[in-house]
């Protein structure tokens, strides 16, 4: 175990930052990029523990490495740091909480709010490990998603879906439903209509419409004659969000249906996103920074303040 009084003994590496996971995937890669930079930063080792409530499953010995070559992280698993010096104070004892269950205890709201500390933060200098469960701006970490690399297995899913439906010839959508999760307002799916409308002037456009419903998904084969998606698990409607799902059958797998719908979306021609970490993700993936981008303009996700008096939201 490593233990405050072996700093010194680390050679050039001066303690780890921990990631533990809580959001959706949009989120969770935000706040890992995040953690990662801070981490170069800083000299230390990236852990990042996506192994919660969420996405774990008994099959995958590691969620983040299971689903990502790229970036590295530490070789020292979680339960070697424990017992170590922590910053903040909040997570000190609770580092291997919250975690390799399929009905693990979400973690409270109170302990996401961690984001990076400055690099002049004496106390967190002095800790041996960092917890961040909260994403930096945004701006600051656009350069640093193109160093994603997903799994083989998933990069193999993404390539072949790519040459069955052509990607690049097509105007990507993502359209956030909710499902009936909690605060979260349903993207009119009219305004994308709208935009589609005025892009394709004269013909019915080729789309890849990546959505957490499937209404959605029937609605757009309704309304037009090449619609491609990628095969996925769907809630019931009106029963909540995908990755906080009872009823999903396949944590992990509903983490990769995931990342494929954010690689794929990149390579489309056009894209129509909503708001929120899937669509930033998507963004500053994109091969081409010449690919047109336009945001849904309404509200779809709840604000912290509306959050006040709910009970350990997501």
């Amino acid at each position: 175990m490593w233990a405050t009084s072996n700093r010194q003994n680390r050679g050039t590496v001066t303690g780890f930052v921990v990631v533990k996971g809580r959001f959706g995937m949009g989120g969770r890669i935000a706040v890992a990029l995040s953690a990662l930079r801070y981490a170069e930063q800083t000299g230390r080792e990236l852990i990042v523990d996506w192994n919660d409530y969420a996405y774990f499953s008994p099959g995958a010995d590691d969620v983040f490495r299971s689903l990502f070559d790229a970036p590295t992280t530490s070789a020292v698993a979680l339960e070697q740091v424990q017992g170590c010096s922590v910053f903040p104070k909040m997570w000190d004892g609770k580092l291997l909480e919250y975690r390799n269950s399929t009905d693990a205890e979400i973690m409270p709201y109170e302990l996401s709010f961690c984001t990076p500390p400055a690099l002049d933060d004496a106390e967190a200098d002095e800790a041996d490990v960092v917890v961040v469960t909260r994403n930096s701006p945004i701006n600051d970490l656009r350069a640093e998603y193109r160093r994603l690399r997903p799994a083989a297995p998933t990069r193999g899913r993404i390539e072949a879906f790519d040459e069955a439906t052509d990607v690049g010839d097509r105007v990507g959508v993502h359209v956030r439903h909710g499902n009936g999760e909690y605060l979260v307002v349903p993207a009119e799916t009219a305004w994308f209509q709208e935009r589609l409308a005025a892009l394709d002037t004269g013909s019915s456009p080729r789309l890849m419409v990546a959505t957490d419903s499937r209404v959605v998904v029937e609605e757009f084969n309704r309304l037009f004659a090449d619609v491609a998606h990628t095969p996925k698990w769907y809630p019931t409607p009106g029963t909540g969000s995908m990755h906080q799902n009872s009823q999903c059958p396949d944590r992990f797998e509903n983490a990769v249906e995931a990342i494929v719908d954010m690689w794929v979306l990149a390579r489309c021609r056009h894209l129509l996103l909503c708001r929120g970490f899937f669509g930033e993700t998507v963004r500053n993936l994109v091969r081409d920074h010449k690919t047109p981008v336009e945001i849904y303009p309404g509200k779809i996700h709840p604000t912290v303040t509306d959050k006040v008096g709910w009970d350990n939201p997501i």
